[in-house]
């Protein structure tokens, strides 16, 4: 192997055999670079079919020879990597010893644009023996540059897998299976030696696991992870006792020294040659320590690499299944190494063999994908989230209901209704007292299922006490309603209460009557005799061991959700867990309390929620005495309440929270108790029972997740039906349990809820922050998790009509802002995530798309002669009886302003006698707010035209489905409408790599698999519409299409007008060339839409049959231009930018890295628009949108 052609100009020195003691000779290049030494280790026997394969670092050495020993043992440890999981690699490092500045100069920065350069050449030069990717000095950023120079670069390019995560998932697995092997609980302790990225995520896994975690770094700011102990100031690790060390930094941390002193029982970290010497590593093995080869554990990045090698799917692969794959693959190398080391010896059991390795014959670990989702995935039929109050009762509900069902309740903690969620404890009020009768008669038929359950479960859980509410009379409606509202309701139902108008009342009927505040009005007292409180922890335990009762439900904990999603065109969803379980499931039930958000980001859905920290702990009280189950009403959120004592302590809480204890996400969320909170708790007590309560004996806080309306939320996800959701039990849910677990089995069951749950829809107004299609967080492309044929296969999902506002086919998420976002921003191959899907711009009920597109209107109107000639030919005054209703069905409607006024048109040409239905379609997330607002006149039209409400015997609906699948029952539409709406596709062909839209680009392959799509996709809507039609019945459609001149949408062709997509390109390549954007966002931005021609656009009309397989006959095929309203001048720069953002908003969006955070994406696309904007007013005449549309004109025959 040899050095050439563009190494020419680099001076390289002979290969150093080393002495490794491996089965394969480690050979050493050194190549003098401009800025410093780099030098190539690599197999013996690396070649192009066996390449070499490991990462960049970069550093600064103390000599050229330690930077070559490093070289060496880095090299042999990825030899000894790459045969353990047999990737099809061979061992293969490059080290980059930058110059050493001159003593007493300050250090000199790298060029790492030149330096890249250099090392493309150097692996160019090798034609592919050798493969590097990420490592330490090394960014994605740097890889980027280092792929666009050289083809031998493996680093997730264009890949949502983080091979930093991957590494994390690898050690994850092997500390987690070296803790099992050693008989430690789930509470075993680590120590995390090293917070980069890599222990950063290990220890986020590893707190989610149940471990107590410790973190150290020379930065000591990394190590404040969330659920860790920062421990960097501790300067010797020797005196930190812990189950596991995981090094997980630079090599060679545990020298001699340190191996004679570590207070641990096994090293498991994915630092590579974590041991400073061989001596190191033996002194730990001699003394009992586990030590787990580091070429076992850090394997996460180089099974990534041999995925992208061997994997066809790699670039659509899922990350989440990336993950889970990694990790069941690091515990089986465990178990070889294990079994291979099994021996009498004590320290033959410490030292896990490093000499075993995978069959070279067997094929390679990223081929070995498919097969393994295959045989991973665990079917179930429904999966609950959650092991408190609702999941359990689902779970339980279920099992009774439908025996056959085979469930999994999954549980991100400990246990059932564990200590960090909303049903933790012992104690929870139930009660008949609601000023609310709804509740009040909820209650009622929770407690008979309450008893029932009791009955089953053998165990009290009901302890009826009496419950006393007292404090002012006049607080208004509080969250739990008021004293005066609910005796009211008390009577009007009969409930057994009593009332007690003044303090001294109180006083005779308790005895220890509490004191009201100096100053304060006199209490009032409401007391029910049959309410009490339920042990919420045995509660929740008798429900899931009654749901496991039968054998086909099962309680997985430590099992937080990692993903969900739903395959292109399937019905079953796939859930992966945070320790790579995964499952394939028919119905999900969402019961994750505080955690509800997290979940819905899977399914594009964000709910206006807030987490409240509330506080209760326990007091001492006085000998012998007694306390009352009672509620304390006062103003200034002075609600508290308290339960009988047990053992001499009684329970306390406070039932509000202070706005600095309000949290929208539980990552920020505090458990520590406030001190301020606490004593005015203690003070509120004491002050009000203080003949009772003593000392505070602990205090804790706990989440409750809020809804502003105070109302449980209880539902199906909107486009998901076989996904219901229970959350917002505004801290007074439980005592419902039974019930609510009953109305959330009837809804997995198809049946109706056991109670009126509409008040508790998710759809109410004011709830549904967001709603769409899932976050590019939580989606890379779909993955076949049974039975597909290959992983990483489907292109979208949740396929949903795409309207004249430019709707695609998956949509993504929108929300009340004028930034929304949709999908995924990755565009690789044609399995990219969920495709380049529209999303509404503007906020939702403002009718921004009508506002802005005035063009459409016009576009529509220019149909009015086709639109007559389809009302003539249905004949509805004759020929069928005199019709009385005729149904026009629109496709892509957006907030459906456009339509208006030719529906307000075609009413005078139909019969008085004929009634017109409109059925307006669009995408999930379309601004369906908004065509209600148009329709019912709320918000006014743009133009003069009347509300449809104003049209007499017009009467309208919509739906959210999509134009790609059948959206009206068989033979029912008469007629059909669609403009601006058909171009765009099911599905994103492939990344467009040298333009944002297909018509500016030169690449053939990629204007291939585009026509190809959209012929595909023409054919498929023309079907769907066959059926849809009744025989006789007709259609017209205006679709953006490129004329035989060759125009197109913002493209007239004419002398001095700027091409629209052209001038948009160029403004987002200048912001990828000012480093604004990196080169990837600037490529994946790119349209999910194409402008066919009239070739195309006949082709199914055509055929040998004439279109009678289709069921359609074209009667009319013309080409027609309308001039932009808002171009050449006519309106201002702003009006132009406006009603192009309409439709291109979101591609632009979805392009850039989640990873910058919502503001700054949306910051970075009003920039876009703004040079946009400024490009129009430097020359006004020349920018345009004019509209070049095929008008079509068929009939069902």
């Amino acid at each position: 192997m040899v050095f050439g052609g563009r190494l020419a100009s680099h001076p390289v020195v002979d290969e150093y055999p080393s002495d490794a003691d491996t089965s394969d000779q480690i050979l050493v290049k050194e190549v003098q670079l401009s800025q410093g030494t780099l030098f190539v280790g690599m197999s013996a026997t690396s070649c192009v079919e066996i390449p070499g394969n490991g990462g960049l670092r970069i550093g600064t050495y103390a000599s050229p020879a330690h930077a070559r020993d490093e070289t060496i043992k880095l090299t042999e440890a990825m030899y000894l990597k790459h045969r353990m999981y047999n990737t099809g690699f061979t061992g293969a490092k490059l080290v980059f010893a930058a110059h050493a500045p001159p003593p007493l100069s300050p250090p000199r920065a790298l060029c790492k644009r030149a330096l890249m350069d250099e090392v493309a050449a150097v692996l160019n030069s090798m034609r592919g023996a050798v493969y590097t990717g990420c490592d330490m000095g090394t960014t994605h950023a740097d890889m980027e540059r280092l792929s666009a120079a050289s083809p031998y670069v493996l680093a997730g390019i264009g890949s949502d897998i983080d091979p930093n995560a991957a590494t994390a998932a690898g050690a994850f697995a092997a500390v987690a299976r070296a803790a099992e092997r050693l008989g430690l609980g789930r509470g075993f302790s680590v120590l995390v030696q090293g917070a980069g990225n890599v222990g950063t995520d290990l220890a986020r896994r590893l707190v989610q696991h149940g471990a107590t975690v410790y973190a150290t770094d020379i930065d000591v700011r990394r190590a404040d992870i969330r659920g860790v102990t920062n421990v960097s100031h501790v300067r010797d690790l020797s005196t930190i006792d812990v189950d596991v060390f995981s090094p997980n930094a630079a090599a060679g941390v545990i020298t001699e020294d340190l191996a004679r002193r570590l207070r641990c029982r096994a090293i498991v970290g994915a630092a590579n040659i974590p041991f400073a010497s061989e001596a190191a590593r033996s002194i730990a093995i001699r003394r009992g320590i586990v030590a787990v080869p580091d070429h076992i554990v850090s394997a996460g990045a180089i099974i990534v690499d041999s995925l992208e090698w061997k994997h066809e799917g790699y670039a659509a692969l899922r990350p989440s299944l990336a993950y889970a794959f990694i990790m069941d693959q690091v515990r089986g190398a465990l178990h070889t190494s294990a079994a291979a080391s099994s021996s009498s010896s004590a320290q033959r059991h410490a030292a896990l063999s490093s000499a075993v390795a995978a069959d070279p014959a067997s094929a390679p670990v990223g081929a070995r994908l498919v097969p393994w989702l295959a045989g991973a995935a665990e079917e179930r039929d429904v999966l609950v989230v959650g092991a408190g109050m609702a999941g359990t009762a689902a779970a339980y509900q279920l099992a009774a209901r439908a025996p056959r069902l085979r469930g999994v309740v999954l549980e991100a903690g400990e246990g059932v209704a564990p200590p960090r969620g909303s049903s933790h404890g012992d104690s929870r009020m139930f009660r008949r007292m609601y000023s609310d009768p709804y509740f009040s008669d909820l209650q009622d038929r929770a407690l008979d299922m309450w008893r029932a359950l009791e009955a089953e479960a053998r165990t009290p859980l009901l302890a009826p006490h009496g419950l006393l509410f007292y404090g002012d009379a006049d607080t208004g409606e509080t969250v739990e309603g008021s004293i005066p509202g609910c005796a009211d309701v008390m009577r009007r139902r009969g409930v057994p209460h009593e009332y007690f108008a003044s303090g001294a009342a109180l006083a005779a009927r308790f005895g220890c009557a509490p004191r009201p505040p100096a100053g304060g009005a006199a209490h009032v007292g409401l007391f029910e005799p049959a309410a009490g409180s339920v042990d919420a922890g045995a509660a929740c335990r008798a429900m899931m061991a009654r749901a496991a009762d039968g054998g086909r439900w099962e309680l997985r904990t430590h099992a937080a959700v990692a993903d969900i999603w739903r395959e292109d065109g399937g019905d079953k969803y796939n859930v992966v867990t945070s320790d790579g379980q995964v499952f394939v499931v028919d119905s999900i039930v969402i019961a994750a309390g505080a955690w509800t958000n997290e979940l819905l980001k899977h399914f594009g859905i964000e709910l206006d929620l807030e987490i409240w920290g509330v506080h209760w702990g326990h007091y001492k009280l006085a000998e012998g005495a007694q306390s009352p189950q009672w509620f304390h009403f006062g103003k200034d959120d002075e609600l508290v309440y308290g339960f009988p004592g047990r053992d001499g302590v009684g329970k306390v809480g406070a039932d509000f929270s202070p706005q600095r204890h309000r949290y929208k996400s539980m990552d920020d969320f505090e458990y520590a108790p406030d001190a301020e909170v606490s004593s005015q708790i203690t003070e509120f007590v004491q002050g009000q029972w203080g003949a009772l309560y003593k000392e505070p004996v602990n205090m804790v806080t706990s989440p409750y997740t809020m809804t502003k309306d105070s109302m449980f939320i209880l539902d199906t996800l909107p486009g998901h039906p076989k996904v219901s959701l229970f959350s917002g039990g505004n801290g007074r849910a439980f005592k419902f349990a039974p019930i609510l677990g009953r109305a959330l089995a009837d809804l997995v069951l198809g049946d109706e809820p056991v109670f009126d749950i509409e008040r508790m829809r998710m759809t109410r107004p004011g709830l549904l922050a967001k709603s769409g299609a899932p976050a590019a967080s939580s989606a890379a492309a779909s993955s076949s998790s049974s039975t597909a044929s290959t992983a990483g296969s489907g292109s979208i999902t949740g396929t949903s009509g795409a309207g004249s506002s430019g709707g695609a086919a998956s949509g993504g998420a929108s929300d009340d802002s004028d930034h929304v976002s949709n999908g995924n921003g990755s565009s690789s191959g044609s399995t990219s995530a969920f495709g380049r899907a529209h999303v509404p711009y503007g906020s939702e009920g403002a009718a921004t798309y009508s506002n802005l597109t005035l063009g459409c209107f016009d576009v529509v109107m220019n149909a009015r002669d086709l639109a007559e000639d389809c009302v003539a030919a249905l004949r509805l005054g004759e020929g069928n009886g005199g019709a009385r209703r005729v149904r026009i069905a629109d496709y892509g409607s957006a907030d459906g302003g456009p339509l208006m006024p030719l529906i307000a048109h075609l009413r005078s040409a139909i019969p008085e006698s004929c009634e017109m239905e409109v059925c307006f379609e669009d995408q999930p997330n379309n601004d369906f707010k908004s065509l209600f607002y148009l329709a019912n006149g709320i918000a006014p039209l743009p133009v003069a035209a009347p509300a449809l409400r104003d049209v007499p015997g017009v009467f309208w609906s919509a739906t959210g489905r999509s134009f790609f699948e059948q959206c009206f029952p068989a033979a029912s539409v008469d007629m059909g409408t669609s403009f601006t709406a058909l171009h765009w596709l099911s599905a994103m062909p492939c990344g467009i790599p040298d333009a944002a839209h297909h018509t500016q680009s030169g690449d053939a392959d990629a204007g291939a698999r585009f026509e190809a799509q959209a012929a595909a996709d023409w054919h498929t809507i023309l079907t769907h519409r066959a059926r849809e039609l009744r025989p006789g019945g007709q259609m017209v459609v205006a679709t953006l299409a490129r004329s035989p001149e060759g125009r197109y949408l913002g493209h007239s062709g004419a002398a001095g007008e700027a091409n629209m997509y052209a001038v948009l390109d160029a403004c987002w390549a200048r912001m990828r060339d000012e480093g604004a954007i990196t080169a990837a966002e600037c490529a994946a931005a790119s349209f999910c839409n194409y402008y066919r021609g009239e070739r195309e656009l006949r082709a199914p009309f055509e055929d040998s049959d004439g279109g009678a397989a289709l069921g359609l006959a074209l009667r009319r095929l013309e080409w027609r231009e309308i001039a932009c309203p808002f171009g050449r001048g006519a309106g201002t720069p702003e009006q132009l930018v406006g009603t192009v953002r309409t439709w291109s908003n979101s591609t632009f969006l979805s392009a850039l890295d989640e990873g910058r955070g919502r503001e700054a994406r949306a910051a970075l696309v009003d920039e876009l628009f703004a040079r946009y904007r400024d490009a129009i007013a430097a020359d006004p005449s020349a920018h345009h949108m004019d509209y070049t549309h095929a008008y079509l004109h068929f009939e069902r025959v």
